[in-house]
């Protein structure tokens, strides 16, 4: 049991600065197409293109804002460290980012998008799946808490 716990603690690191650096890039991509958007330029986008650029937008800020909270609860890890106030906030990053993925799978579906928005929709489907692994990490961690 115990190197279960290590085990997570020593996967959430890495986790979190593999995350922390790909919601950096999707926000830098994202913030160019919000830009551009609004000065009327053209990214080459299509109907989906708003919306997308809009919920991933405010799901790697809310990831981000996880991440933050994930760096703060491995700093302070101890035995009795209570990781359900960070798996809230990690399970609606998680949810926003499977909505901006719905989205970013129809813009696939439809086609027609530049090679930037292609990149950020290969980057949320990457998320997508790194911040799964770290909601089951501290799921998993929560579960080996409860005593039966």
């Amino acid at each position: 049991m115990a190197q279960l716990k290590l085990l997570d603690r020593a996967m959430l690191g890495p986790i979190l600065m593999l995350n922390f650096v790909l919601y950096v890039i999707v926000l830098g991509i994202t913030g160019w197409a919000l830009d551009a958007i609004i000065e009327s330029l053209p990214i080459y986008g299509n109907q989906a293109t708003n919306n997308f650029i809009q919920f991933t937008l405010i799901a790697a800020v809310v990831g981000l804002a996880s991440i933050f909270g994930g760096f703060y609860l491995v700093k302070d890890w101890t035995e009795q460290t209570n990781v359900v106030s960070n798996m809230c906030s990690a399970l609606i990053a998680w949810f926003l980012l499977l909505l901006a993925f719905g989205l970013a799978c129809k813009e696939i579906q439809i086609g027609g998008t530049g090679t930037t928005l292609k990149f950020m929709e290969a980057f949320v489907i990457i998320l997508v799946a790194t911040q799964g692994l770290y909601v089951a990490l501290l799921h998993g961690h929560s579960i080996t808490r409860i005593s039966v």
